[in-house]
């Protein structure tokens, strides 16, 4: 089959600048998809998320929408390139395991038009098998399969690979903003360790900071209304990173006397790879998150955050 149309979309992700330009790429790319899987943001009839040990992996239709956040899907997908031609540079074949799939293998798919199945080898897992089914129905259709060692219907928070197949690169974007809900950090944990020496994961970093915020000027902020958001950086208090595998980490957090931002909120940044960066307000997974309102203005000290695994992954606080 002809794929060059995937291959001129995937051209424009890599190196288009004009948000207007990528927007419609991502739109373009949505609707291809749709047609070859049946599957559409809009369409709530295609499943339902599934509640994991670990957290929550959401319905195919959620995360077929995943791919229109064009900022998103334009980041990730040049720091996944990048990282496939570095390793390129060191080896001939390079080994990618891609957990969290969803229904189109968005993270990847695109970019398998620019190698050969001689430079990349993909394992590809999915909890969901509604989402698995229309990714090999993707493959099928696109005469991708021939990239494909295997399609597994299975937890990655607890997948061990063959000791023969461990991985050059893993991609697993399966997180909301703040880290909430979705288990991205437990299957770093599972993960990460399994890569082979010198191997990438991605995102390789993702940080989460408290700030103090007015939500009034966000919103002018973000409507061009205003220049600065004037928020107050509070602290870090979570890094996951291929070197750091935090579980539940405690950290306080002081509250500056004098201040006039009385809300807060937290903030994250993923480090996809190198310099390719997602940050506030670049996609949903950057949005600020609402925490608590200091009310009135000085009765907390310290605020006490921390970051709990399970079935609902997230952040609690206490206020001091």
């Amino acid at each position: 089959m002809d794929n060059s149309f995937l291959k001129d979309r995937a051209v424009i992700l890599l190196n288009e600048t004009a948000p207007g330009i990528v927007y419609t790429a991502t739109q373009e790319l949505a609707a291809w998809f749709e047609g070859i899987t049946g599957i559409g943001d809009a369409d709530i009839s295609t499943g339902k998320n599934i509640m994991l040990p670990s957290g929550k992996a959401i319905a195919p239709g959620k995360a077929a929408y995943c791919l229109k956040e064009f900022m998103r899907t334009q980041v990730f997908l040049q720091g996944i390139f990048e990282a496939i031609n570095d390793l390129l540079l060191q080896k001939a074949s390079v080994h990618i395991v891609y957990a969290g799939t969803g229904p189109y293998g968005t993270l990847i798919t695109p970019l398998l038009t620019l190698f050969s199945p001689q430079q990349v080898r993909l394992t590809l897992i999915e909890i969901n098998p509604i989402s698995l089914e229309a990714l090999e129905k993707v493959y099928a259709h696109l005469q991708l399969s021939e990239f494909v060692d295997e399609y597994l219907l299975t937890d990655a928070a607890t997948y061990q690979l063959p000791p023969d197949k461990t991985a050059d690169i893993i991609i697993s974007e399966t997180m909301l903003a703040a880290l909430k809900n979705e288990p991205q950090v437990a299957i770093m944990q599972n993960l990460i360790p399994q890569l082979k020496p010198g191997g990438v994961f991605i995102p390789q970093q993702i940080t989460v900071a408290a700030q103090l915020v007015n939500f009034g000027k966000e919103t002018a902020y973000m409507m061009g209304e205003a220049d600065d958001p004037q928020r107050i950086f509070l602290k870090e208090i979570y890094t996951v990173s291929q070197t750091s595998l935090p579980g539940e980490v405690e950290t306080i957090v002081d509250i500056p006397d004098g201040i006039s931002n009385n809300a807060v909120a937290l903030f994250t940044d993923i480090y996809v790879y190198k310099n390719h960066l997602l940050t506030v307000n670049n996609c949903s997974l950057n949005m600020p998150v609402r925490v608590t309102k200091i009310d009135p203005p000085g009765s907390v000290n310290q605020i006490t955050f921390k970051y709990m695994m399970g079935e609902k992954p997230g952040f609690q606080f206490t206020l001091n």
